[in-house]
């Protein structure tokens, strides 16, 4: 099983060269990192080394990590790596300034080094009316800095690396079952691949077992999880991208203009191809894209979701009608 059993990714987050913790140096983990790619995972790095570094080091890193084609940075121990992106790093000046390495080097996904309280699975709030904001652009953040709207965002996460027992409480069928009907939106702050020996200070949150013959394999509870992000992956109910995918989503909808009309119509349009565009309306109303059916659309506990394609720059109008009669879209 494991990620790549159930055809699940993730972002990896690795040191260029870690130390007493060797990591892509190491040709053995190289491989690995290259297999979790290979497979649509996001390998990235987690700052170059565990300890604070000069641009020369944080530069051989992202060199070496363009293998990869990495477009998301994570500190590490950001509190006191200087480098650290929301340490120094993003300073226009000084000797641990990396915001122009990581623009250079086309990185455009910043962790925010905020964690919300372990087990808070969904970042976006529990109101749909009222979203909290969980991937957003930097813009200026120093004076003279220029304005980075449209190329650099921070993200925060929830810290999950917790008990094994609380980590698949938090990951339980009916919490996942919240999520999806939330709409809502996870990115877990944890460290998969941990294994400490018995009784150590985290040896209760291995998510990893070794059996007697040396052998080392995934806890039964965490494979079942894995199972069932699978499962929900293959009916459509969950979508579970790296990061990378998830800012390229979400930068490219923020781009996306809905314009209503008197005759309660919408038009969309987008700078660039939207593939799968969805919306969701309550009740079940029928729904026509320039008079044509969308391309998809189900029925969802008393709303009906539908999505279709957006040609860049090509206006799509929607319209919604009950029995023939027009439907507002604004409102609905």
């Amino acid at each position: 099983g494991g990620l790549l059993g159930h055809r699940l990714t993730i972002t990896k987050s690795l040191f260029f060269h870690g130390d007493d913790r060797r990591q892509l140096e190491d040709p053995r983990v190289a491989a690995l990192a290259d297999e979790l790619f290979a497979a649509g995972s996001e390998v990235i790095p987690h700052s170059a080394t565990p300890n604070p570094d000069p641009r020369d080091v944080t530069r051989a890193a992202l060199i070496a990590f363009a293998r990869y084609h990495a477009v998301t940075w994570i500190d590490h121990q950001p509190t006191t790596n200087c480098e650290a992106f929301t340490n120094q790093g993003y300073l226009r000046t000084g000797p641990y300034r990396i915001a122009d390495l990581l623009s250079e080097h086309g990185y455009h996904y910043l962790w925010a080094a905020t964690d919300a309280p372990a087990g808070e699975l969904d970042l976006l709030g529990p109101t749909l009316d009222r979203r909290a904001p969980t991937l957003w652009p930097t813009g200026r953040l120093v004076a003279g800095d220029s304005p980075f709207e449209d190329d650099r965002w921070l993200f925060r996460s929830t810290w999950m690396f917790i008990e094994r027992r609380r980590f698949l409480q938090a990951l339980a069928p009916a919490r996942l079952d919240r999520l999806e009907a939330a709409r809502g939106l996870a990115i877990l702050h944890t460290y998969l691949e941990s294994l400490h020996g018995r009784g150590k200070r985290f040896g209760a949150n291995n998510l990893l077992t070794r059996r007697p013959d040396g052998a080392v394999v995934t806890d039964p509870g965490f494979e079942a999880l894995l199972a069932s992000l699978q499962r929900r992956v293959e009916r459509g109910s969950l979508w579970v991208p790296t990061v990378a995918a998830l800012g390229d989503r979400l930068r490219l909808l923020a781009r996306v203009v809905v314009r209503y009309h008197g005759d309660g119509s919408a038009t969309v349009l987008a700078p660039a191809a939207v593939t799968g565009f969805t919306l969701v309306v309550p009740g079940a109303p029928s729904v026509r894209i320039d008079g044509a059916p969308p391309r998809g659309q189900r029925s969802e506990a008393g709303s009906t979701a539908f999505w279709f394609d957006l040609a860049a720059s090509r206006p799509a109008r929607i319209t919604l009608t009950d029995g023939g009669a027009p439907l507002p879209l604004l409102g609905h």
